[in-house]
């Protein structure tokens, strides 16, 4: 379904011309090298990272491709982990990911595939992939509405009319107000407004 706009991510280029999928495949041969170095599963995706880390500074890596490396490898197993696909999930996804969530997707994709391989079950195989086709959707088709919506109010006006100094809790508000945005509690800039002030007030 996404097949042209998955091509065209992988196409695009790191300095020096490096493409976009080679980088993807060093985060697959690199995925799981932290699971014998910490004996155990519990902390081997920031083990790998690590690892990572440390292999493409020596590859000499652009610092744009050494971070994305890191963020894929620490996150590669989110899909599948998320409690549920619901709107507030997806977006705290893409928020948490970026860009960087294509190759999660991707990546977690093949891992449950090299994973299970022969012994695959349908069943299991179809519920992964349709996970990352929400996921996918949201990004490709419904970015404005569960990965970025547009901004209702921003810190001046909350500061303006809340009688705010500026501070953490702007972007806290702002934050939450987006959250309430992607469910649908939140569909103007008075029901944006009504909702800070009912945030402030529950602190106090």
């Amino acid at each position: 379904r996404y097949r042209k706009q998955l091509l065209e991510h992988l196409q695009t280029e790191w300095p020096n011309e490096r493409p976009h999928s080679a980088l993807l495949m060093l985060a697959a041969l690199l995925h799981d090298t932290g699971k014998t170095a910490v004996g155990g599963e519990g902390e081997y995706e920031a083990r790998s990272a690590a690892i990572a880390n440390e292999c493409a500074t020596r590859l000499r890596l652009s610092n744009g491709e050494v971070a994305r490396l890191v963020v894929v490898l620490q996150n590669h197993r989110l899909p599948l982990d998320l409690e549920d696909t619901s709107p507030l999930s997806i977006y705290r996804f893409w928020k948490r990911l970026g860009e960087a969530g294509i190759d999660v997707c991707l990546l977690a994709l093949a891992d449950f595939l090299g994973t299970y391989g022969v012994n695959l079950g349908q069943k299991d195989w179809l519920f992964v992939v349709e996970r990352v086709r929400v996921l996918l959707e949201a990004w490709y088709e419904k970015h404005d509405i569960l990965v970025s919506p547009p901004s209702l109010v921003d810190g001046n006006v909350l500061m303006t009319t809340l009688a705010l100094k500026p501070g953490p809790i702007i972007g806290e508000l702002l934050e939450r107000i987006h959250e309430a945005q992607v469910t649908g509690e939140v569909k103007a800039q008075e029901d944006a407004l009504l909702l800070a002030r009912s945030v402030l007030e529950s602190r106090r």
